[in-house]
C-alpha cells in the first residue's frame, strides 16, 4: 500500500528540480538521479511523481502490484527530468564536437519521399523516450522544422540562439557541417496556445516544411483542458477525448502524417526511433469522408501510443497528464444512497462474517503520494480527505491486515468510526474481503 511522505517546502522541491534540469553534463545528471532513492523522489519531487503514479495506477492496477507501480512512477519521474533539457544539452555540444545523430533508426528516404509530394509533412510523436531529440535530428537532416510547444522555456531559446552564434563565429567549419548546425538552430518554436500558430503551421506545410507535433500533448488555443476539437478514441479499454487537430490539418492540406516513437538506449545517451507506416489523406478529397478520416487517424495514433506505453511504461512521461484528457467531460461518480441504518447493517453483516475492510484498489481507489489521509478515485480523479480524527482508520484501511471487527472493538468511541466506514462502504471507496 502507498505510504505517506511529508511534503517538503515548495522552494526546496523547485530548487532541486531546477538544479537537476540545468545540469549540462549527461553523466553527472544520471549520477545524481541514480543517487535519489524512491522515497527521495516521492517526497522531494512529488508534484511530478504523484500524477505519474496516479495515472499509472489507473491503467495498470490490475496487472501490477502497487509496489511495482510506485517504482515505475519513480522511473517515469526521473526519465522526465532527463528529457526536460536533453535538447539543450545536445545543442551545447556543437560545434566543438563533430555532429552525430541523436537517435538511430531513421529512414531518410521515407521522409524525403513523403515531403516530395509537395504537401509538407506532419511528424507525429509522443512524450515517450527521448522525444525532445526528434526535431533536432530532423533539422540536421535538412528539413525545415516547425515545433509547436505548450511551453517555450527561456533556456531552450538561449540554447538555440547560442548554437547559431557559435557556428557563425567558427570559420573552420566545412560547409556541410555548418549548414547542418544552422538548420538545427533554425527550428521554429511556436506557442501551441497562440492563435497565430495554426496559421503559421498551414503556411509551413504549404511551403513543403515539416511540422512536428506531440499527439499526447492534447493542447491547443483553448489550453490543455479545452473542449475544442476533441473526439473520443479507444485507449486502454476505455474512451478518452483527445484533440484531433493533427488529423484535421492533414485532411485540409493533404499532408501525410508520419508516426514516430523514440525510445531510450538501455546504456548510454540517445535512443532509437521507430517509424510507423504513414497516414496519407486520400486524393481526391471527398468532404463527406473527412470525419471518418479524422476518427480513423486519431485512433491509429493512439493505438500506436498504447502499444508503446504497454511495452515501455517507464519511458512514457506523458502519462502524468493523462487525466486531463482521459477524464475530460466525465461525469462525477454516482453512488446510489441507501438509508443510514441500512448502511450500518450492511457493513455490520460483512464484519460479522469475519471479512476485513480495505481501500478499494480493484476499483481504482488509491492514496495520494505525499498527502496523508487523502485518497483519490482514479476513475474520476476525485479526491477524498480523511477527517483528522479518522487518520488512523484511513491508514489501517491501506495496510495488509485491513480493518476487522476486532480492530473496531478496540477503538473508542466506535460509533463515529462505524458511521464513517458505512459511508465509505456504500460509496465503494472500501471493500470487504
Amino acid at each position: 500500500m502507498q505510504g505517506a511522505h511529508p511534503e517538503p517546502t515548495v522552494e526546496k522541491a523547485v530548487s532541486l528540480l531546477s538544479r537537476l534540469e540545468a545540469l549540462p553534463d549527461e553523466t553527472q545528471l544520471m549520477a545524481e538521479l541514480d543517487a535519489l532513492s524512491d522515497d527521495d523522489v516521492a517526497r522531494l519531487l512529488h508534484r511530478r511523481y504523484s500524477p505519474a503514479y496516479l495515472n499509472l495506477f489507473s491503467l495498470f492496477r490490475q496487472e501490477m502490484p502497487g509496489r511495482k507501480l510506485r517504482e515505475m512512477a519513480v522511473r517515469v519521474t526521473k526519465a522526465a527530468i532527463r528529457s526536460a533539457s536533453a535538447a539543450e544539452r545536445c545543442l551545447a555540444r556543437y560545434p566543438d564536437n563533430p555532429w552525430q545523430p541523436c537517435l538511430s533508426g531513421w529512414q531518410p528516404d521515407t521522409l524525403r519521399a513523403l515531403v516530395s509530394r509537395g504537401k509538407g509533412l506532419i511528424v507525429c510523436s509522443y512524450r515517450i523516450g527521448m522525444y525532445s531529440l526528434v526535431p533536432l535530428d530532423l533539422a540536421a537532416m535538412g528539413f525545415q522544422v516547425f515545433l509547436p510547444l505548450a511551453e517555450i522555456k527561456e533556456r531552450t531559446t538561449k540554447a538555440v540562439e547560442g548554437l547559431r552564434e557559435r557556428v557563425n563565429a567558427n570559420a573552420s567549419l566545412d560547409s556541410e557541417e555548418r549548414q547542418r548546425l544552422l538548420n538545427m538552430s533554425s527550428i521554429r518554436l511556436l506557442d501551441v496556445e497562440a492563435k497565430h500558430t495554426s496559421i503559421a503551421l498551414v503556411k509551413a506545410l504549404r511551403k513543403g516544411a515539416l511540422v512536428m507535433i506531440y499527439a499526447d500533448g492534447n493542447n491547443g488555443v483553448d489550453g490543455p483542458w479545452g473542449e475544442e476539437g476533441r473526439i473520443p478514441v479507444s485507449f486502454f479499454r476505455s474512451s478518452v477525448h483527445v484533440k484531433s487537430g493533427v488529423a484535421r490539418l492533414a485532411w485540409s492540406l493533404g499532408a501525410p502524417i508520419l508516426p514516430v516513437v523514440s525510445l531510450r538506449n538501455v546504456h548510454g545517451s540517445g535512443g532509437t526511433v521507430r517509424v510507423a507506416d504513414p497516414i496519407v489523406p486520400p486524393e481526391p478529397v471527398n468532404p463527406e469522408h473527412r470525419d471518418a478520416f479524422v476518427q480513423a487517424s486519431m485512433q491509429r495514433l493512439y493505438t500506436i501510443l498504447e502499444d508503446c506505453a504497454r511495452d515501455y511504461p517507464e519511458e512514457w512521461e506523458g502519462v502524468s497528464a493523462l487525466h486531463r484528457w482521459r477524464h475530460h467531460g466525465a461525469p462525477a461518480a454516482s453512488h446510489g444512497e441507501m438509508p443510514g441504518d441500512e448502511k450500518v447493517d450492511t457493513l455490520a453483516a460483512a464484519l460479522q462474517q469475519g471479512r476485513r475492510l480495505y481501500i478499494n484498489e480493484p476499483m481504482g481507489i488509491t492514496t495520494v503520494p505525499g498527502e496523508e489521509g487523502v485518497w483519490v478515485d482514479t476513475s474520476t480523479m476525485k479526491c477524498f480527505r480523511a477527517p483528522a480524527s479518522a487518520r488512523q482508520l484511513f491508514s489501517a484501511l491501506t495496510q495488509d491486515g485491513g480493518v476487522d471487527q476486532s480492530w473496531i472493538d478496540r477503538q473508542t468511541p466506535r460509533e463515529p468510526l462505524i458511521s464513517l466506514l458505512a459511508a465509505l462502504y456504500v460509496r465503494k471507496l472500501i471493500i470487504a474481503a
